[in-house]
């Protein structure tokens, strides 16, 4: 039974109360989004023995608890696909979606902005707007207006709004770019309800070494900022929309907290991990500032999210948070470098969410304990434990080189160069141990496949990402024994009747060769197949035509090697190791 109590005052107004007895349950709250999400908690209790009998009255401890989704650094996605993040975010009350905007949507009033096939368009949005308001849910956008618009300034038509010529950073020396936000303000602000527009403003990396330079010699840096953020905040006014700026640039300018706490939302941002966040939030408490907590899931130029950053930030961070009176958390996903699949973001956005809605701390095992049936419905924890594995990758890289499972490593390819060979070589240490975390991952993702009963779609997904990581591994061996090949064969021909031995090794090493090709054509298909399932082709293929320089780089190689073969057949001598990048 489902009602609605005014006198439920414990609850507040996205709270609620569950009883259940043998009898039936019973749902009760103060408004539609309480009763909404005591359906969701009501859900996540049945199993397959039914419902405990219990009492429970909860209550958000952030009145926001939010998501950003980046539409603007290669993936575009699909109105269903973004439906689908907006109603899975719902379920774990989530209540604030961000839409993160450079120049992906389709203004109207700026046709050169509007890339084909890569804009979401004003009617897509007013219809994003009403699918998440029925799963209360505020769409929120976020238009970068300071830094961050390099992809804007290079157009000649907006070359003179630019702080420095080739830079990224609207320049708050030039009228012009007032001109311009506002007639950009003026499409894009209306299409959603939200209270608050973003405006972003963080990194603004030329301020004060082009057109601005005399502005802050004269007045000082902070000052020139500061002006910059009041007229977008005039211009915002006439539709209603209290924005939101990054915090960044005004926690280095501490005086500029009184004046931007009056009009400003400010959204404190750190993804690494840290002991306290106190230089983060401190600042805005003692200047009453309103701020949002904005930790990240650690995704970006990575083939599966440092989680070993990003939930250590995200719990601490949100923690601190809730006792400094924060509005609210917006967990942070970026798609830089247009290779990742959002459906890796989701283990760390829903335990942002769990630690954004409950007072306190939220302690990672409760959660992986609960991550199966909550996310898939699987009564097991193999997707838990595959979770752990993958994120393991990160760990294992780190002890060989100084970063972690990267996009840079990832493509590193021994076939390319000496120098990528060479790079491969400092891998070799954790390879076994890499092939074989991964693998573990990939039996479990199979297990929990056959088990799950929602969401199960998405596991293809960590299946890639499982694949890919133990790509780093397979490639680091390869590189160790095509050179022990070819260098036997070269110490094989200068055996008494060594021919046939040289043939063997040689054939060996180029099955191998072949070997990696293939399996890189595999991760190619697949990584197309499951980049359309979320997204638009738009920038599809600056993606593919990474995985086909990595084909061509094996191709290359075995055409070279190849042909060596064919001279050993024919009599000739191998060429020096060292000759064909081979060597010790």
């Amino acid at each position: 039974m489902l009602a609605r109590e005014a006198s439920l005052a414990d609850a507040g107004e996205e709270g609620y109360r569950i009883e259940v007895k043998p009898g039936g349950a019973r749902l009760t709250a103060r408004t539609g989004a309480g009763l909404y999400y005591a359906v969701q908690t009501l859900r996540q209790l049945v199993d397959g023995d039914g419902i405990p009998a219990l009492a429970i009255t909860d209550r958000p401890a952030l009145r926001w608890r939010g998501l950003q989704d980046d539409v603007s650094r290669g993936p575009v996605p699909a109105v269903d696909a973004l439906e689908r993040r907006i109603r899975t975010a719902a379920e774990f009350k989530l209540n604030l979606y961000c839409l993160y905007f450079e120049t992906a949507f389709d203004y109207r009033s700026q046709p050169l902005l509007v890339a084909p096939g890569g804009a979401i368009s004003a009617a897509e949005l007013r219809r994003l707007d009403a699918f998440a308001a029925r799963h209360h849910v505020t769409l929120m956008v976020q238009q970068q207006s300071f830094g961050h618009l390099g992809s804007l300034l290079r157009w000649e038509r907006y070359r003179a709004l630019a702080e420095v010529d080739g830079g990224s950073t609207l320049s708050p020396a030039v009228e012009g770019t007032y001109t311009l936000l506002d007639s950009m303000y003026r499409e894009i602000a209306p299409t959603t309800g939200a209270p608050f527009f973003h405006v972003g403003g963080d990194e603004p990396a030329d301020l004060g070494q082009g057109r601005t330079r005399a502005m802050v010699q004269a007045s000082g840096y902070a000052a020139t900022y500061l002006r910059h953020l009041e007229r977008l905040h005039d211009l915002l006014a006439p539709l209603g929309k209290r924005p939101m700026v990054w915090g960044d640039v005004a926690l280095k300018f501490p005086e500029l907290l009184p004046r931007m706490g009056r009009d400003f939302v400010i959204a404190t941002w750190e993804y690494l991990a840290h002991d306290t966040y106190a230089p983060w939030i401190d600042p805005l408490r003692a200047a009453k500032a309103d701020f949002l907590v904005c930790p990240g899931t650690n995704n970006w130029n990575r083939v599966f999210p440092n989680l070993d950053q990003a939930l250590p930030g995200i719990r601490v961070f949100t923690r601190e948070g809730q006792a400094a009176g924060a509005l609210g958390q917006l967990d942070c996903t970026w798609a830089d470098n247009g290779d990742a699949l959002f459906a890796l973001n989701w283990y760390p956005a829903l335990y942002a969410a769990a630690a954004a809605w409950q007072p306190g701390d939220a302690d990672p095992e409760r959660f992986a304990r609960a991550f199966d049936w909550a996310f898939f419905r699987n009564r097991g924890d193999e997707m838990a434990q595959a979770v752990r594995r993958l994120n393991a990758a990160h760990a294992l890289v780190s002890k060989a080189r100084p970063t972690d499972a990267t996009l840079e490593v990832f493509w590193l390819n021994p076939a390319r160069s000496p120098l990528d060979a060479k790079l491969c070589l400092m891998l070799e240490p954790v390879a076994v141990e890499l092939q074989n975390t991964e693998e573990e991952a990939l039996e479990l993702i199979g297990r929990c496949r056959a088990r799950a009963r929602r969401n199960a779609d998405l596991l293809e997904a960590y299946d890639l990402a499982a694949r890919r990581l133990r790509s780093i591994g397979t490639r680091a061996l390869t590189a160790r024994r095509v050179r022990e090949l070819y260098q036997q064969a070269l110490r094989a021909q200068d055996e008494p009747n060594g021919a046939p031995r040289v043939l063997s090794l040689m054939t060996s090493l180029l099955e191998l060769l072949a070997q990696r090709r293939q399996e890189a054509a595999l991760l190619k298909t697949e990584h197309e197949r499951l980049w359309l399932a979320e997204a638009r082709p738009y920038f599809l293929a600056n993606l593919l035509a990474q995985y086909d320089q990595d084909l061509r780089a094996w191709m290359d190689r075995a055409d070279e090697l190849e042909a060596y073969t064919v001279m050993a057949r024919n009599g000739r001598h191998l060429p020096p190791a060292e000759q064909v990048g081979l060597g010790p």
